[in-house]
């Protein structure tokens, strides 16, 4: 693996609080160490000063790992590995973290709006597809500018009470009316831009109108796009993404010529035992995305899966395909009843992860304790169940009391290291 320069650590400091305990094997579990107390130090989505913030948080997501601590989380990996896999990949940090090492990478997630994302900022492309992209994207906000002039729309645009969708209606067609696949990696690039920019639409007070906030964004895209593609060596094969629960996830099974079985390492983020809701917040963006009103039928495409019409979501956008759900925790009704599924459920992803890794590959995983779940002990027991062997582990928690803490330190948090059987 290659060897990729790093920031410096911040010391700790009295804005930081933290004990950090360790186990195993002692190397290792510094690295370990070291990934959380970035984590902690760093946040999400934005990198530290002098390390390179590629396309991580282009498009906003609710969680994900700090892209120094997945680079740390990578070292603990055999220096061998040529080939990584996330099966919670989310957004794609450890994609493209894995690619900056210089890794292959195979990403999978049960939200299909994780899977458009981490496309989308995983994304390598020519310098034919970047002009193609660009060309496109100006194409339609200048159709979408020339529709906005429209008197019946300039006053929709102005109107207070008016809903945001009939502001963005002109540019949202005129992309409905030109689909742009720049390439089979990158689907839907146009649509990526437009939901990253109603996203930052919402987020700050802006004067754009919106085919010029777009037009913005799609500029930032592609540099982000070329600060990636420099960093990347050329000999890599483009990320591998399956849309796939990882309790049921068989790489053996993909078509298109990429069937993988054996990968060299495995690093990934599983969601936390009852703390996030991905696929509401999916069904959330998709349907924002597309912004007609509930009677409507949709025709934007995502990954191949479209919004239903009225409230009938298909199954590839139910939370049952959601491990540890915040939703399943509330509709428990049965004292242990979310514990004994977590269980079942974190034995069932990681002996498929098990499955997938040559004999002494590692996995490297960062998780977070729930409410009442020790996510140390149950994903150390799970593993040890299917075949992993514990290597080393790191952990870290507030030295503040709960409601002095600061967001993204309130819960104690782990980096566990395991070693196929």
């Amino acid at each position: 693996m290659p060897c990729v320069p790093l920031p410096a650590l911040p010391k700790p400091s009295g804005s930081l609080e933290v004990h950090l305990t360790y186990q195993g094997e002692q190397r290792l579990a510094d690295n370990l160490g070291a990934a959380l107390h970035a984590q902690w130090a760093f946040g999400f989505p934005t990198t530290p000063h002098g390390y390179g913030q590629l396309t991580h948080g282009f498009h906003r997501y609710p969680a994900g790992m700090q892209p120094v601590a997945a680079q740390h989380l990578l070292r603990t990996l055999s220096p061998s590995a040529s080939t990584v896999l996330d099966p919670f990949c989310g957004s794609g940090t450890t994609l493209v973290e894995a690619l900056r090492a210089g890794l292959a990478a195979i990403g999978a997630d049960a939200s299909p709006l994780a899977v458009f994302v981490a496309a989308h900022h995983s994304w390598r492309p020519t310098e034919v597809e970047l002009h193609s992209l660009r060309d496109a994207a100006a194409c339609v906000a200048e159709e979408a500018q020339a529709a906005q002039r429209g008197a019946a729309l300039q006053r929709a645009r102005c109107h207070p009470k008016r809903p945001t969708r009939e502001a963005w209606a002109p540019l949202r067609n005129a992309i409905r009316e030109h689909p742009f696949s720049a390439s089979k990696e990158a689907p839907s690039p146009l649509w990526f831009c437009f939901s990253a920019a109603l996203q930052r639409a919402e987020r700050s007070r802006t004067d754009d109108s919106p085919a010029g906030l777009f037009t913005l964004t799609v500029e930032e895209y592609i540099s982000a796009l070329g600060e990636l593609t420099a960093v990347v060596p050329s000999s890599l094969p483009p990320v591998l993404l399956v849309h796939a629960d990882a309790r049921t996830l068989r790489l053996d099974e993909q078509q298109g010529g990429k069937a993988v079985r054996l990968v060299d390492g495995i690093v990934t983020s599983p969601p936390y035992p009852g703390v996030y809701d991905y696929l509401s917040f999916a069904r959330e963006e998709r349907a924002r995305l597309t912004g007609l009103s509930r009677d409507e039928v949709d025709d934007v495409p995502l990954m191949g899966l479209t919004v239903p019409l009225g409230r009938a979501w298909p199954e590839e956008w139910s939370s049952s395909l959601e491990m540890g759900a915040r939703k399943t925790l509330r509709k428990s009704r049965v004292r242990g009843e979310f514990a004994r599924t977590w269980a079942a459920d974190q034995r069932a992803w990681m002996s498929r992860a098990r499955e997938h890794l040559h004999p002494g590959g590692r996995a490297a995983i960062l998780i977070g304790d729930g409410d009442a779940l020790d996510a140390h002990a149950s994903t150390v027991e799970a593993a040890t169940d299917v075949g992993f062997g514990f290597v080393a582990s790191a952990t870290i928690m507030s030295g503040r009391e709960r409601h002095a803490r600061h967001r993204g330190t309130r819960r104690t948090e782990h980096a566990i290291l395991l070693e196929a059987l």
